[in-house]
């Protein structure tokens, strides 16, 4: 194992803990704003509330608050994809419908709730002809290819588009990302593990990944690297060709090097970093740390339509409540700004999230949230204790 090389330095402020300056809000401050039509910006040493729009997305028995994934098609419709529930909206997020997701065969998900019994819960896209794309879920520690599947009833059921086979090196493999970008081009992140351990002394490797496809995931490019350590992936467009990727950096204390400040047992980061591409995901450089706070980790980005860059990431080792949080970038995600936004909150998980631009270049970001209180400490827990909310607002226009 040898040490990172290309991490140029942190992009952020020097302590992404406490951003805005103000008191961290409580759980009951949290609590009120989950129920309510707004969320709080932090700047100035003062909390803002902010008027949103919510909705409620229909309850699915299987849904769990890591399983949000999302895609807007051509035609402006919005799907979410939950752990059995495929959601659709036709009025920017207002309101929803939604039906069981089929499989390969065309057959409903069986009614026993398990995530075995779900395998296509994971990222979608939709191509220009309205044909939704899906990546298998075959994940995990297997050898067999990943499977590209293709829906022509919005996931009613599901053929086979193609069959993707990763460099024999990898061992294990976990998809994260699908996305349509430039209109036209399928853009997947794929996190690849090999002899992957932890605990002292750490060995093996971790890379992300990303694969092209022009032809609507029938055939896919090479792999090329995004960066070593990188986990949970997500990409937004800037323009031009050029791509950010919000990543969970995740790597062990190598066996020469001193423990971090703020570091987890062997774990010296688990951290969102930020990578470049700008030729649409052929190549990527410019690795470099956002959040400083060990646990500030999973990220996704939204971009408005003045550009205003935010990345949502959860907070679940603190400071303060675990909660949905964002950062903001006003330069193409050359700075961040002393600012923050409290976004959404679960008393049990403040899960994952998933974003899409409208016309208008208002968000609509789609949340996870539970709060069964065992999910805290036991994964499982959550699942049919999820709360799965559409929060339209604009990361541009916030008052300070």
């Amino acid at each position: 194992m040898t040490h990172d090389q290309g991490v140029v330095g942190l992009a952020a402020p020097a302590d992404t803990g406490n951003l805005g300056g103000a008191p961290w809000p409580s759980r009951d401050d949290l609590a009120e704003m989950q129920a309510s039509d707004y969320v709080l910006h932090a700047a100035g040493g003062r909390l803002h509330r902010v008027p949103v729009a919510k909705s409620t997305l229909p309850h699915d028995p299987a849904g769990h608050p890591q399983m949000i994934h999302a895609a807007r098609a051509p035609d402006g419709a919005i799907f979410v994809n939950q752990g059995s529930l495929l959601c659709r909206s036709d009025d920017e997020g207002r309101t929803w419908t939604a039906h069981a997701r089929g499989d390969a065969a065309g057959r409903e998900p069986s009614a026993v709730v398990g995530l075995d019994m779900y395998p296509y819960r994971g990222p979608i896209a939709v191509i220009d002809d309205g044909t939704l794309v899906h990546v298998g879920s075959n994940d995990g520690i297997r050898s067999d290819p990943i499977e590209i599947m293709g829906s022509a009833d919005q996931g009613r059921s599901w053929s086979l588009h193609a069959e993707l086979t990763l460099p024999t090196r990898y061992d294990e493999r976990y998809y994260h990302s699908l996305r349509l970008i430039e209109g036209r081009t399928l853009l997947l992140l794929f996190c690849c593990r090999d002899r992957l351990v932890w605990e002292p002394p750490a060995s093996g490797v971790m890379h992300l990944v990303a694969f092209r496809s022009s032809d609507g995931g029938r055939t896919w490019s090479e792999p090329s690297l995004v960066c070593d350590w990188g986990t949970e992936g997500a990409v937004a467009e800037l323009g031009g060709g050029r791509l950010l990727a919000v990543v969970r950096y995740q790597r062990p204390r190598m066996p020469d090097e001193l423990e971090p400040q703020g570091a987890r047992g062997n774990l010296a980061w688990k951290h969102v970093f930020l990578a470049d591409s700008p030729d649409g995901g052929r190549t990527w450089g410019n690795l470099r740390q956002l959040t400083t706070v060990f646990g500030q980790c999973f990220g996704a980005p939204a971009v408005a339509g003045d550009g205003t860059i935010a990345v949502i990431h959860d907070t679940r080792y603190g400071p303060g409540p675990p909660s949905g949080r964002v950062m903001l970038s006003r330069d193409s995600g050359e700075t961040w700004a002393d600012e923050a936004v409290y976004l959404y909150y679960g008393s049990g998980v403040s899960g994952f999230s998933a974003s899409v631009t409208l016309d208008d270049g208002d968000v609509l970001s789609i949340v996870g949230a539970c709060d069964h209180e065992p999910a805290r400490t036991v994964w499982d827990a959550a699942i049919g204790h999820t709360q799965v909310t559409a929060i339209r607002w604009n990361p541009g226009k916030l008052a300070s």
